[in-house]
């Protein structure tokens, strides 16, 4: 993708991030509302593309600002340095060659299965990494955990 489609990445993600958020508060005022209620609470683990700290702390926020769904940890997946190496803090840590990987522990009250929070989760991946990088874009579409 080239830097040229950018902005229109970023309008895009906007206007799917909107119809998503109405869509939640729907969903979730119905639930208050009414005698029976269709929550099923769960939390699942997901394994994002994200490269940098931004875009898991963007991807992290915007999760949480959408009604019944809430990122609950971040954990950074890269791997560590040989042992015996050590990084500018005088101690052992994330091997500097290696690339950046980032997991996350979302909490959902809508999806009645795990994959489902999967799916939703890696769509709005998607949708953040397109507008959040301007040369490259999204990564192609992948499963993840």
């Amino acid at each position: 993708m080239s830097r040229a489609t950018w902005p229109l990445r970023v309008l895009s993600s906007l206007a799917w991030y909107t119809k998503e958020f109405v869509v939640s508060n729907l969903a979730v005022i119905w639930d208050i509302v009414t005698p029976t209620h269709l929550s099923h609470p769960q939390i699942v683990r997901y394994d994002t593309r994200c490269r940098t700290e931004w875009e898991v702390s963007l991807l992290s926020m915007l999760i949480t600002l959408t009604p019944g769904t809430m990122v609950l940890a971040t954990q950074e997946t890269t791997p560590r340095a040989a042992s015996g190496s050590t990084v500018a803090g005088g101690g052992p840590g994330r091997d500097p060659q290696a690339p950046r990987s980032f997991r996350i522990y979302v909490h959902s009250m809508f999806d009645d299965d795990p994959a489902d929070v999967r799916a939703g989760t890696r769509e709005m991946e998607r949708r953040v990494l397109a507008a959040a990088r301007p040369v490259d874009g999204a990564p192609a579409q992948e499963g993840s955990e």
